[in-house]
């Protein structure tokens, strides 16, 4: 399995900076369509130093803040807290069939549920003491099934049928992100994503617009990504 290592915040990238672009790349919205949007709300920038606010060459001042607080719908204070979790992403299953920026949408919208998830969990259930997925090597028939059994064995899920998949991954202390991808700027070709949050939590995201079947199949895919 190939992993995505590039944290939620790159070690050394000033905060700031990092959040004006996840904003950005969450509205779906070039560098040029900001600008082109700042200017039609009266704060002139250029592309340059929207590329240096991002980058974290220079810090924006607190005006220039709350306009891209409006132009991104977000509250300005949003570009000042500091990340509450950090998703360790693995690899698209079909990232041939999506472009570098639709990929980097998916995994930004989900970075944004999930952090507000997480921390939601972790202020009500400060105690809480989650199973963990144990992880192992498949390289046949048989090790999919041992890890399979494994995993039934770990959640108290017994031999029946998994009514739910998705309450069966958030019972056991998972995090399920349904994502909705609307037709403009949509990630074409995107069933489902998984990854870890500090390690010890897994994620899987999956396309909110694919049928039931698709959402339980893409949900029980990226489970066993997240366990090998």
């Amino acid at each position: 399995v190939l992993l995505d290592t590039t944290p939620a915040t790159h070690p050394g990238e000033p905060m700031i900076g990092h959040r004006i672009k996840q904003a950005r790349i969450a509205a779906a919205m070039t560098q040029d369509q900001v600008v082109a949007a700042l200017v039609a709300a009266g704060h002139p920038l250029t592309k340059a130093g929207l590329s240096k606010y991002e980058r974290g060459g220079s810090v924006p001042k607190a005006t220039t803040l709350r306009a891209l607080g409006k132009v991104f719908g977000v509250a300005s204070d949003y570009f000042i807290e500091q990340p509450a979790v950090s998703v360790e992403w693995l690899a698209f299953r079909k990232a041939s069939a999506m472009v570098r920026a639709a990929q980097e949408r998916v995994k930004t919208l989900a970075s944004a549920q999930v952090e507000a998830f997480v921390t939601l969990r972790r202020a009500l259930e400060p105690t809480q003491a989650w199973p963990k997925v144990p992880r192992t090597k498949v390289g046949s028939l048989n090790d999919a099934e041992a890890a399979a059994a494994r995993i039934r064995k770990y959640w108290n899920l017994g031999e029946a049928p998994i009514e739910s998949v998705t309450a069966a991954i958030e019972d056991a202390g998972g995090v399920v992100v349904e994502l909705d991808t609307p037709t403009t700027g949509s990630p074409t070709g995107f069933d489902g994503l998984s990854g870890w949050v500090a390690g010890a939590t897994p994620v899987v995201v999956v396309a909110s617009s694919a049928t039931d079947a698709r959402r339980r199949f893409s949900l029980a895919h990226e489970l066993r990504k997240t366990t090998l």
